[in-house]
Protein backbone atom coordinates (compact mmCIF):
# COMPACT_ATOMS: atom_id res chain seq x y z
CA UNK A 1 0.00 0.00 0.00
CA UNK A 2 1.40 3.24 -1.21
CA UNK A 3 1.10 6.21 1.72
CA UNK A 4 1.54 9.45 1.50
CA UNK A 5 1.95 11.63 5.48
CA UNK A 6 1.35 15.27 6.15
CA UNK A 7 2.32 17.06 9.06
CA UNK A 8 0.31 19.65 8.81
CA UNK A 9 0.81 21.83 12.17
CA UNK A 10 2.16 21.84 16.05
CA UNK A 11 -0.64 23.92 16.48
CA UNK A 12 -3.49 22.72 18.88
CA UNK A 13 -6.50 24.41 17.89
CA UNK A 14 -9.11 23.06 15.63
CA UNK A 15 -9.64 24.77 12.42
CA UNK A 16 -13.19 24.62 11.07
CA UNK A 17 -13.15 22.17 8.80
CA UNK A 18 -12.79 19.86 11.13
CA UNK A 19 -16.30 19.26 11.71
CA UNK A 20 -16.41 18.20 8.06
CA UNK A 21 -16.97 14.52 8.50
CA UNK A 22 -18.09 13.60 4.99
CA UNK A 23 -16.06 13.66 2.15
CA UNK A 24 -18.73 15.53 -0.44
CA UNK A 25 -18.78 18.55 2.22
CA UNK A 26 -14.84 18.15 3.32
CA UNK A 27 -14.15 18.11 -0.51
CA UNK A 28 -17.04 21.23 -1.03
CA UNK A 29 -15.47 23.73 1.92
CA UNK A 30 -11.96 22.92 2.71
CA UNK A 31 -9.75 25.91 1.86
CA UNK A 32 -6.61 24.03 2.93
CA UNK A 33 -4.91 22.89 -0.12
CA UNK A 34 -2.37 21.06 1.96
CA UNK A 35 -5.11 18.62 2.54
CA UNK A 36 -6.72 18.81 -0.79
CA UNK A 37 -3.77 18.15 -2.18
CA UNK A 38 -3.08 14.67 -0.88
CA UNK A 39 -7.08 14.05 -1.31
CA UNK A 40 -6.38 14.64 -5.40
CA UNK A 41 -3.27 12.30 -5.18
CA UNK A 42 -5.56 9.55 -3.69
CA UNK A 43 -8.20 10.45 -6.29
CA UNK A 44 -6.11 9.94 -9.01
CA UNK A 45 -4.78 6.30 -7.92
CA UNK A 46 -1.00 7.96 -7.23
CA UNK A 47 -1.56 6.95 -3.58
CA UNK A 48 -3.51 4.66 -1.76
CA UNK A 49 -3.85 5.96 1.46
CA UNK A 50 -2.65 9.19 3.23
CA UNK A 51 -2.99 10.62 7.07
CA UNK A 52 -2.78 13.90 7.95
CA UNK A 53 -0.96 14.33 11.52
CA UNK A 54 -1.82 17.07 13.54
CA UNK A 55 -1.62 18.06 17.58
CA UNK A 56 -4.51 18.58 19.81
CA UNK A 57 -4.59 18.95 23.64
CA UNK A 58 -7.27 16.34 24.15
CA UNK A 59 -8.02 12.82 23.00
CA UNK A 60 -10.08 12.74 19.47
CA UNK A 61 -11.15 10.69 17.14
CA UNK A 62 -9.67 10.39 13.69
CA UNK A 63 -12.03 11.36 10.70
CA UNK A 64 -11.83 8.76 7.78
CA UNK A 65 -12.56 9.19 4.84
CA UNK A 66 -13.02 5.81 2.54
CA UNK A 67 -13.74 5.99 -1.08
CA UNK A 68 -13.10 4.54 -4.36
CA UNK A 69 -10.34 6.66 -6.49
CA UNK A 70 -11.26 7.11 -10.56
CA UNK A 71 -9.53 3.59 -11.13
CA UNK A 72 -12.07 1.91 -8.90
CA UNK A 73 -9.81 1.03 -6.04
CA UNK A 74 -10.85 1.66 -2.68
CA UNK A 75 -8.32 4.51 -0.32
CA UNK A 76 -8.06 6.29 2.77
CA UNK A 77 -7.88 9.88 3.06
CA UNK A 78 -7.38 10.32 7.47
CA UNK A 79 -7.06 12.80 9.57
CA UNK A 80 -5.19 12.40 12.98
CA UNK A 81 -5.08 13.91 15.64
CA UNK A 82 -2.16 13.27 18.23
CA UNK A 83 -1.98 14.11 21.85
CA UNK A 84 0.38 16.27 22.61
CA UNK A 85 2.91 14.38 21.04
CA UNK A 86 3.35 13.15 17.35
CA UNK A 87 5.47 9.82 18.92
CA UNK A 88 2.31 7.07 18.07
CA UNK A 89 3.21 8.00 14.15
CA UNK A 90 6.29 4.89 14.71
CA UNK A 91 3.22 2.66 15.29
CA UNK A 92 2.32 3.09 11.98
CA UNK A 93 3.11 2.18 8.68
CA UNK A 94 6.36 3.85 7.41
CA UNK A 95 5.23 5.70 4.59
CA UNK A 96 6.39 6.34 1.16
CA UNK A 97 6.56 10.15 1.51
CA UNK A 98 5.94 12.86 3.95
CA UNK A 99 5.80 16.64 3.84
CA UNK A 100 6.22 18.79 6.68
CA UNK A 101 4.52 21.64 6.93
CA UNK A 102 5.65 24.84 8.83
CA UNK A 103 8.95 24.30 10.27
CA UNK A 104 8.34 23.67 13.44
CA UNK A 105 10.65 21.54 16.37
CA UNK A 106 8.52 18.49 16.70
CA UNK A 107 9.01 17.84 12.87
CA UNK A 108 12.79 18.22 13.10
CA UNK A 109 12.92 16.11 16.53
CA UNK A 110 10.88 13.17 14.43
CA UNK A 111 12.93 13.26 11.74
CA UNK A 112 16.49 13.16 14.39
CA UNK A 113 14.74 10.27 15.93
CA UNK A 114 14.30 8.07 13.09
CA UNK A 115 15.70 9.42 9.61
CA UNK A 116 14.97 6.79 7.34
CA UNK A 117 11.37 6.20 8.60
CA UNK A 118 9.29 9.04 7.17
CA UNK A 119 9.95 7.83 3.19
CA UNK A 120 10.61 10.55 0.98
CA UNK A 121 10.77 13.66 2.92
CA UNK A 122 9.85 17.27 2.02
CA UNK A 123 10.00 20.54 4.41
CA UNK A 124 8.22 23.49 3.42
CA UNK A 125 8.57 25.94 6.25
CA UNK A 126 6.98 29.30 7.09
CA UNK A 127 8.10 32.84 6.80
CA UNK A 128 11.32 33.35 8.55
CA UNK A 129 11.45 28.98 8.68
CA UNK A 130 12.47 28.91 5.07
CA UNK A 131 15.18 26.06 6.13
CA UNK A 132 14.85 23.72 9.05
CA UNK A 133 15.77 25.92 12.52
CA UNK A 134 16.20 23.09 14.79
CA UNK A 135 18.52 20.39 13.14
CA UNK A 136 16.44 18.50 10.89
CA UNK A 137 17.63 16.46 7.61
CA UNK A 138 15.31 16.70 5.10
CA UNK A 139 15.56 15.21 1.16
CA UNK A 140 14.05 18.47 -0.42
CA UNK A 141 13.45 21.70 0.28
CA UNK A 142 9.98 23.19 -1.20
CA UNK A 143 9.47 26.74 -2.17
CA UNK A 144 6.82 28.92 -3.05
CA UNK A 145 9.11 31.67 -4.37
CA UNK A 146 12.26 31.54 -6.27
CA UNK A 147 13.31 35.15 -4.17
CA UNK A 148 13.04 32.44 -1.06
CA UNK A 149 16.14 31.00 -2.50
CA UNK A 150 20.07 31.37 -0.47
CA UNK A 151 21.71 33.48 -3.22
CA UNK A 152 24.43 29.34 -2.97
CA UNK A 153 21.63 27.51 -3.04
CA UNK A 154 22.98 25.42 -6.25
CA UNK A 155 25.95 24.63 -4.21
CA UNK A 156 23.83 23.96 -1.11
CA UNK A 157 23.10 20.66 1.02
CA UNK A 158 19.83 20.79 0.36
CA UNK A 159 18.00 19.84 -2.77
CA UNK A 160 15.17 22.74 -3.76
CA UNK A 161 11.63 22.25 -5.63
CA UNK A 162 8.85 24.70 -6.00
CA UNK A 163 5.72 23.67 -4.47
CA UNK A 164 2.84 24.56 -6.48
CA UNK A 165 -0.71 25.71 -4.92
CA UNK A 166 -3.90 26.78 -6.02
CA UNK A 167 -7.77 27.14 -4.47
CA UNK A 168 -10.66 25.00 -4.21
CA UNK A 169 -12.59 25.54 -7.12
CA UNK A 170 -15.62 24.70 -4.87
CA UNK A 171 -14.98 27.92 -2.94
CA UNK A 172 -13.20 30.46 -5.09
CA UNK A 173 -14.99 30.73 -8.89
CA UNK A 174 -15.92 33.41 -11.16
CA UNK A 175 -19.44 34.62 -10.90
CA UNK A 176 -20.57 37.12 -13.91
CA UNK A 177 -21.32 40.36 -10.85
CA UNK A 178 -21.29 43.09 -12.13
CA UNK A 179 -18.76 44.61 -9.78
CA UNK A 180 -19.35 47.00 -7.08
CA UNK A 181 -16.05 48.47 -6.05
CA UNK A 182 -12.32 49.09 -7.97
CA UNK A 183 -9.97 46.95 -6.17
CA UNK A 184 -10.69 44.17 -3.50
CA UNK A 185 -7.69 44.19 -1.20
CA UNK A 186 -7.81 41.47 1.33
CA UNK A 187 -5.26 41.26 4.38
CA UNK A 188 -4.69 40.39 7.78
CA UNK A 189 -3.44 42.96 10.00
CA UNK A 190 -0.27 42.01 11.63
CA UNK A 191 1.95 44.23 13.71
CA UNK A 192 5.42 44.19 11.44
CA UNK A 193 3.31 45.22 8.29
CA UNK A 194 4.86 42.60 5.82
CA UNK A 195 1.90 43.22 3.48
CA UNK A 196 2.56 46.29 1.96
CA UNK A 197 -0.38 48.57 3.66
CA UNK A 198 2.07 51.68 4.33
CA UNK A 199 3.69 50.91 0.72
CA UNK A 200 -0.77 51.07 -0.79
CA UNK A 201 -1.72 53.38 1.65
CA UNK A 202 1.29 56.16 0.84
CA UNK A 203 0.67 55.66 -2.82
CA UNK A 204 -3.72 56.82 -2.45
CA UNK A 205 -2.43 59.63 -0.13
CA UNK A 206 0.26 60.79 -3.27
CA UNK A 207 -2.22 59.96 -6.30
CA UNK A 208 -5.05 61.69 -7.08
CA UNK A 209 -5.99 59.05 -8.97
CA UNK A 210 -5.65 56.41 -6.52
CA UNK A 211 -7.81 58.61 -4.25
CA UNK A 212 -10.87 58.58 -6.55
CA UNK A 213 -10.90 54.42 -6.31
CA UNK A 214 -13.27 52.56 -4.57
CA UNK A 215 -11.30 50.35 -2.55
CA UNK A 216 -12.40 47.15 -0.34
CA UNK A 217 -10.78 46.21 2.29
CA UNK A 218 -11.64 42.49 4.03
CA UNK A 219 -9.64 41.07 6.95
CA UNK A 220 -8.99 41.33 10.69
CA UNK A 221 -8.64 43.65 13.40
CA UNK A 222 -11.04 46.27 11.76
CA UNK A 223 -10.50 48.93 14.29
CA UNK A 224 -6.98 48.93 13.89
CA UNK A 225 -6.78 48.63 9.79
CA UNK A 226 -9.26 51.93 10.12
CA UNK A 227 -7.45 53.90 12.68
CA UNK A 228 -4.09 52.78 10.13
CA UNK A 229 -6.31 54.28 7.31
CA UNK A 230 -6.85 57.63 9.07
CA UNK A 231 -3.40 58.29 10.06
CA UNK A 232 -2.41 58.41 5.92
CA UNK A 233 -5.58 60.24 5.29
CA UNK A 234 -6.98 57.85 3.40
CA UNK A 235 -10.70 57.98 3.11
CA UNK A 236 -12.12 55.86 0.23
CA UNK A 237 -11.11 52.21 1.66
CA UNK A 238 -14.22 50.71 2.88
CA UNK A 239 -12.88 48.10 5.91
CA UNK A 240 -14.91 45.09 6.52
CA UNK A 241 -14.35 42.02 8.58
CA UNK A 242 -15.33 38.99 7.11
CA UNK A 243 -17.06 36.73 8.94
CA UNK A 244 -16.84 33.50 6.96
CA UNK A 245 -13.98 31.93 4.87
CA UNK A 246 -16.09 31.18 2.51
CA UNK A 247 -17.86 34.86 2.21
CA UNK A 248 -14.54 35.70 0.16
CA UNK A 249 -15.54 34.78 -3.04
CA UNK A 250 -18.64 36.74 -3.51
CA UNK A 251 -16.55 39.68 -1.98
CA UNK A 252 -13.79 39.13 -4.47
CA UNK A 253 -16.01 38.66 -7.55
CA UNK A 254 -17.08 42.14 -6.46
CA UNK A 255 -14.68 44.18 -7.76
CA UNK A 256 -12.65 45.17 -11.06
CA UNK A 257 -9.76 43.65 -9.82
CA UNK A 258 -7.88 42.35 -6.52
CA UNK A 259 -4.77 43.64 -5.20
CA UNK A 260 -1.96 42.25 -3.66
CA UNK A 261 0.87 44.51 -2.29
CA UNK A 262 3.29 42.62 0.56
CA UNK A 263 6.95 43.48 0.29
CA UNK A 264 9.74 40.54 -0.04
CA UNK A 265 9.29 39.70 3.40
CA UNK A 266 5.83 38.09 2.78
CA UNK A 267 4.59 36.05 -0.06
CA UNK A 268 1.10 35.45 -0.69
CA UNK A 269 0.49 32.37 -3.11
CA UNK A 270 -2.90 31.50 -1.19
CA UNK A 271 -4.62 34.78 -1.78
CA UNK A 272 -2.85 35.01 -5.36
CA UNK A 273 -4.24 31.67 -6.43
CA UNK A 274 -7.47 32.85 -4.59
CA UNK A 275 -7.98 36.18 -6.71
CA UNK A 276 -7.01 34.12 -10.19
CA UNK A 277 -9.48 31.59 -9.19
CA UNK A 278 -12.20 34.03 -8.87
CA UNK A 279 -11.79 34.76 -12.27
CA UNK A 280 -10.84 38.80 -11.96
CA UNK A 281 -7.70 40.10 -12.68
CA UNK A 282 -4.96 40.38 -9.96
CA UNK A 283 -2.75 43.53 -9.36
CA UNK A 284 0.31 42.17 -7.90
CA UNK A 285 3.21 44.26 -6.22
CA UNK A 286 6.47 43.43 -7.61
CA UNK A 287 7.79 42.43 -4.66
CA UNK A 288 5.90 39.77 -3.55
CA UNK A 289 6.87 36.60 -3.19
CA UNK A 290 5.45 33.98 -5.88
CA UNK A 291 6.37 31.76 -8.45
CA UNK A 292 6.56 32.75 -12.27
CA UNK A 293 4.52 29.75 -13.26
CA UNK A 294 1.51 32.36 -12.17
CA UNK A 295 2.41 34.84 -14.29
CA UNK A 296 0.05 35.06 -17.42
CA UNK A 297 -3.40 35.77 -18.19
CA UNK A 298 -4.96 37.96 -15.48
CA UNK A 299 -1.41 38.45 -13.32
CA UNK A 300 -0.99 42.27 -13.94
CA UNK A 301 2.55 43.34 -11.93
CA UNK A 302 3.12 46.85 -10.57
CA UNK A 303 5.61 48.72 -8.94
CA UNK A 304 5.39 52.13 -7.62
CA UNK A 305 2.05 54.81 -7.32
CA UNK A 306 1.79 55.44 -10.70
CA UNK A 307 2.45 52.80 -12.38
CA UNK A 308 -0.10 51.21 -9.58
CA UNK A 309 -2.88 53.50 -11.18
CA UNK A 310 -2.24 53.09 -14.82
CA UNK A 311 -2.36 49.46 -14.44
CA UNK A 312 -5.55 49.61 -12.89
CA UNK A 313 -6.84 52.06 -15.76
CA UNK A 314 -5.35 48.77 -18.14
CA UNK A 315 -7.48 46.92 -16.66
CA UNK A 316 -10.45 48.53 -16.49
CA UNK A 317 -10.50 49.15 -20.08
CA UNK A 318 -9.30 45.36 -20.96
CA UNK A 319 -11.18 43.78 -18.11
CA UNK A 320 -13.64 41.69 -20.57
CA UNK A 321 -10.23 39.95 -22.16
CA UNK A 322 -8.58 39.71 -19.44
CA UNK A 323 -11.14 37.83 -17.66
CA UNK A 324 -11.80 35.83 -20.59
CA UNK A 325 -8.42 34.34 -21.04
CA UNK A 326 -8.04 33.68 -17.70
CA UNK A 327 -11.06 31.73 -16.99
CA UNK A 328 -9.50 29.71 -19.83
CA UNK A 329 -6.57 29.34 -17.43
CA UNK A 330 -8.46 28.21 -14.44
CA UNK A 331 -9.36 25.36 -16.57
CA UNK A 332 -5.61 23.91 -17.30
CA UNK A 333 -2.16 25.04 -15.41
CA UNK A 334 -4.36 26.44 -13.14
CA UNK A 335 -6.77 23.74 -12.50
CA UNK A 336 -6.36 21.89 -8.86
CA UNK A 337 -5.66 18.58 -11.21
CA UNK A 338 -2.75 20.44 -13.23
CA UNK A 339 -0.89 21.86 -10.28
CA UNK A 340 -0.80 18.98 -8.24
CA UNK A 341 0.16 17.16 -11.79
CA UNK A 342 3.20 19.41 -11.20
CA UNK A 343 4.48 19.06 -8.43
CA UNK A 344 4.34 15.21 -8.82
CA UNK A 345 6.41 15.79 -11.67
CA UNK A 346 8.51 18.43 -10.41
CA UNK A 347 9.26 15.95 -7.07
CA UNK A 348 9.22 12.94 -8.56
CA UNK A 349 6.85 10.92 -6.40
Amino acid sequence: MKTFYLFRSNLRHLEYYHKYTELKEFEAKCHDFYLLFPLELLKMGKYDKVIIWRLTNKPRKDITFKFKNELGKKVLFIQKFCYRSFDEVFAYDRPDVSIFRGGFKEYDNLINRSPGFFGKTFYLGASRRFLPSYGGNYDVILYESVKDLPLNYTNSQYIYKPFYKTANPKIFFPKDTKPEFDIIWPWKYTSDHRKGEKFFLKAIKDHSGLQQLKIYHCGNEVKKARKLFASFGVTNIICDDIKHYHDMNDVINNGICGILTSDKEDGCPRLSTEILSCGIPLLIRDKTRILDYYNGSGNIGYTDANELYSKFMFIKENRKSIMKSLRKRLKKDLSIREICLENIAEWGI
